[in-house]
């Protein structure tokens, strides 16, 4: 009898010890999974320019509105954008361009007998996880050129503006080789396997979940504080 109540209490120092190591263990991979994910998150961040276009409400009226302005600014910028050979050089020409732009959004909005106005501004802005093609993006925040219409409460547009992919048909579900390339060009090896998604590895697929995961649940709560 005593020795059973020997291995018994000898089985619960073993799952105890077992649960510890568990607990540690999952704390770690959380700890490095955090410092992973905002190191490679930024690092990607800093190299590109995202384009954020807000609607007024979720109205169709002014769903329709918000792709207009989009395109609008997209066909004035195109000529600029494409000469840029870098994110510098991009800044520049959306900085040097920001009274047009909004000069542009407001013709377009009053051509459509709209009474709102737009907001129009380069700054850092956050973004869910989102994807172009079998390109895909991890959330956090990044440089945008953001134009709010009206109230800005509707759906919302974006893209990433440098390298160019607000210039490729959205609906394609590869994204071109040259355009792929331009991210290559700007990315390294690590960072551009993170974000093709088109030959995707296992182990690429985990760093990726566990980045989403941590990215998705800081922007939630950076959000729901400052709302």
């Amino acid at each position: 009898m005593i020795k059973k109540f020997v291995l018994w209490l000898d089985n619960k120092k073993i799952i105890f010890i077992s649960c510890v190591l568990g607990f540690l263990f999952s704390f770690c991979l959380c700890v490095m999974g955090k410092n992973y994910c905002e190191a490679t998150q930024n690092l990607i961040a800093n190299k590109i320019i995202r384009f954020h276009v807000l609607a007024n409400s979720d109205k169709k009226s002014d769903q329709e509105i918000k792709l207009k302005v989009r395109d609008g600014i997209l066909k004035k910028l195109e000529p600029e954008l494409k000469k840029a050979k870098n994110k510098s050089e991009t800044r520049e020409i959306l900085k040097k361009n920001l009274d047009e732009i909004k000069i542009e959004a407001d013709k377009i909005l009053k051509e459509n007998n709209c009474e709102y106005k737009t907001k129009v501004s380069l700054a850092y802005d956050y973004f869910p996880t989102r994807q172009y093609g079998d390109i895909k993006f991890l959330p956090g925040k990044y440089e945008t050129l953001k134009i709010i219409i009206g109230n800005g409460r509707g759906h919302n547009w974006w893209c990433v503006m440098f390298p160019p992919l607000c210039f490729m048909d959205m609906t394609k579900k590869v994204v071109p080789k040259n355009l792929k390339n331009k991210f290559k060009n700007i990315l390294s090896d690590d960072e551009f396997k993170l974000i093709n998604c088109e030959n995707e590895k296992k182990y690429i697929k985990v760093k990726f979940k566990i980045v989403e995961a941590w990215q998705n649940f800081s922007l939630k709560n950076k959000l729901a504080k400052k709302n």
